[in-house]
């Protein structure tokens, strides 16, 4: 089981306890030995901590029940307390499960049971803290995912509300044209990566593989952009080999949409972006260069990870968007990595195998 386990052990004679920790023995769990109700329930530093408590029943201070029930009602955490009892009778199983006891073991404790009971549910706890954290995470991401759409339909319904009050559209500005294009091919961009990711997450992206010009793809990529590029003033050189690449033509482009949207995200006005692909044998390597913010050291180990959210500040990303370069980049056979430093600008690097049964590793440097 989980080497790192820790098991709170509470009985007022310390015969029993030694007993308990000598059928545990050899387990890879921590135990921690308390002598009443009340020592336990005053170690709020052990109890936020472990992830089981045996308790006896029968204690002089306060009993088994009670001290379940406290742990019920001061715990906001699945924990599972099994009590350990001479007392046998339905009436006092029924008392202790209303009190919010997980499972019962009866004394003389046997071992064998003991220890299969532990696996258990501590088994249940694992699967219980995975779930929570999951749904914690989605319930994050949805809230996420509903700001960046409602965003971009902001901009979308302020400027059909404009072009609903103008008598003659042709005289509104050609900007307000270009901003409500950007804002909706930013949607529909952030829906479809949704779709992608769960359609991965059902057994794989389904890809469509066919011998693309490299310089084409990025090509395209780049002029997709033409509208936020010039919303900008940014500045975006190339400089590209064109190599003939088994891949998915339309993925790729979106990939190098997402990388080269997010340069201009968080950089200033007018800043330059560069654009390379430069041919390695029987590889390729592009590279996405900006000057802007920068990511900090603490963010780069997780930073195409998906559903990584950061509630205090989410202009720091949704986790989708990079996770989707990941995931195209690895199904495509090849490997993403980013060097960035704060003030210094970031670059992404995507390398691909120009033939299917070969697999890149590494960040290669110029």
């Amino acid at each position: 089981m989980n080497g790192t386990s820790l098991i709170l052990c509470v009985d007022d004679e310390p015969m029993m306890l030694d007993i308990i920790e000598g059928h545990l023995h050899g387990e890879g769990y921590e135990l921690q030995r308390y002598c009443s109700g009340t020592e336990l329930l005053q170690d709020d530093d052990a109890l936020s901590r472990c992830d089981m408590v045996l308790l006896d029943v029968m204690m002089p201070d306060i009993d088994g029940f009670e001290v379940t029930r406290r742990l019920r009602d001061s715990q906001q955490r699945f924990l599972p307390v099994i009590l350990v009892t001479a007392l046998g009778s339905t009436e006092y199983k029924v008392r202790g499960l209303d009190s919010g006891a997980t499972d019962f073991i009866s004394k003389p404790v046997c071992a064998e049971e003991l220890r299969a009971r532990v696996r258990a549910h501590l088994r249940a706890k694992q699967m219980h803290d995975e779930l929570a954290r999951v749904t914690a995470i989605k319930d994050r991401l949805v809230s996420m995912v509903v700001h960046d759409i409602r965003n971009p339909l902001t901009s979308i319904v302020m400027a059909l509300s404009l072009i609903e009050e103008t008598e003659d559209p042709t005289l509104i500005d050609r900007m307000i044209w270009e901003r409500a294009g950007i804002q909706t091919r930013a949607a529909l961009e952030l829906c479809e990566q949704l779709l992608d990711i769960k359609q991965h997450e059902s057994g794989g992206l389904r890809m469509n593989l066919w011998n693309a010009h490299i310089g084409q793809t990025i090509e395209e990529a780049i002029h997709s952009l033409d509208g936020e590029i010039s919303h900008r003033q940014a500045v975006v050189s190339t400089r590209l080999e064109d190599t003939l690449v088994r891949t998915d033509h339309a993925h790729l482009r979106r990939v190098v949409m997402n990388l080269l949207h997010n340069s201009l995200k968080y950089s200033e006005a007018g800043s330059s972006i560069e654009v390379r692909s430069v041919a390695l044998q029987d590889r390729v390597r592009i590279t996405i260069s900006d000057h802007g913010g920068g990511i900090d050291a603490s963010e780069l180990d997780n930073i195409f990870e998906l559903y990584r959210t950061n509630m205090e500040r989410p202009s720091q990303g949704r986790g989708i968007g990079l996770a989707f370069c990941k995931m195209v980049v690895e199904e495509l056979g090849g490997r993403i990595s980013v060097i960035s430093e704060p003030g210094e600008g970031s670059r992404f690097q995507i390398c691909l195998p120009t033939r299917s049964e070969t697999v890149c590793s590494g960040f290669v440097e110029d």
